[in-house]
């Protein structure tokens, strides 16, 4: 029953509503209807709602970790996680999950391990380009490296969500350039 084809379904029926419009839209109703299932098949599925949610979250989170795995193996990792830190629809998804894990602890436990992993193998990342560069880690540490990029992510999202863009192209450009630093292009002169 745990893969099933309609337990898929209503997975992603819940992952798009919380998508396109926020976790407030997900209800059994609403999301068989978007499956094109009977409502009753939502709580077959799932006992509760918030089980449903937290099977969207680790659906996500898997995505998310084969995409953070690629960054991780590109020759320029930091400036791939950067990439996707700065994707918007992700990062809009990420929050309405947080949203949703400030009511509800079981999502909200789930949320902290996710972070956790994710934090360590970024982290992990960063040191490694720290160390290339001859970048003492103390005076940069890779964590708050890691927490820096995921926090102005989601200022810029929070902020193009309300209308708001003054200073974000020159944020990213001052971020590229600290990440061109870091990692500079195949070719170009390092300091």
């Amino acid at each position: 029953m745990k893969s099933s084809k309609t337990r898929n379904l209503l997975i992603e029926a819940a992952d798009l509503l919380l998508t396109e419009e926020g976790y407030h839209a997900i209800s059994a109703r609403r999301v068989a209807e978007r499956a094109g299932l009977k409502p009753q098949l939502v709580h077959y599925y799932f006992q509760t709602m918030d089980e449903l949610i937290v099977a969207v979250f680790q659906r996500a989170c898997e995505q998310d970790f084969e995409q953070h795995e690629r960054a991780l193996s590109d020759p320029q990792p930091l400036k791939a996680l950067w990439r996707l830190h700065a994707n918007r629809s992700d990062t809009k998804r990420m929050m309405e999950f947080i949203a949703i894990g400030s009511h509800r602890e079981t999502l909200r436990a789930e949320i902290a391990r996710a972070a956790e992993r994710f934090r360590n193998l970024q982290a992990a990342a960063v040191a490694k380009a720290l160390d290339n560069r001859g970048i003492d880690a103390a005076a940069c540490p890779p964590g708050a490296m890691v927490l820096l990029m995921a926090a102005i992510s989601r200022a810029l999202v929070m902020e193009t969500e309300l209308g708001v863009n003054v200073a974000h192209a020159e944020l990213r450009s001052m971020v590229e350039t600290f990440l061109d630093y870091l990692e500079p292009t195949a070719g170009a002169a390092s300091e």
